[in-house]
């Protein structure tokens, strides 16, 4: 979002100003408000509307490379933890087993970083799409 002196946050748009306000307060707001927001007052909105202008960009083939790509990496990540696919009532009933789960699922989460980040830069890097961690 531009950045707004508190004397040009007085007149934009009250849902400009909504975003600016809970984002100042770390609020989480619905995203069908940003997204209607950031189409009809783009001009507060520059940098959110040049990454979706990248977005926009990238052919259909290449999502559907990046992620068919990305399941068989995750297939490859997740392999050894225990307990996949028990359903959430498993874990409710069995504490100790979920924290089994969580523990080797976070350890694989961190181990995959640079993998994820090379599979990332792979497909979206010449877009100028830069990897934030997901």
């Amino acid at each position: 979002m531009k950045n707004l002196s508190l004397n040009e946050l007085e007149e934009v748009p009250v849902v400009v100003q909504y975003i600016w306000v809970m984002g100042a307060s770390n609020t989480p707001i619905g995203s069908s408000i940003y997204n209607k927001a950031i189409k009809e007052y783009p001009q507060y909105f520059p940098e959110e509307v040049e990454h979706e202008r990248k977005w926009s960009l990238i052919p259909k083939e290449v999502h559907e490379a990046y992620f068919k790509e990305c399941h068989e990496l995750d297939k490859v990540i997740y392999k050894d933890v225990p307990h996949q696919g028990k359903g959430i009532m498993f874990f409710v009933n069995n504490p100790k087993a979920d924290k089994e789960h969580h523990t080797a699922w976070t350890e694989a989460d961190k181990e995959s970083e640079s993998l994820r980040k090379k599979l990332h830069d792979k497909y979206y890097l010449k877009y100028g799409i830069e990897y934030n961690g997901y």
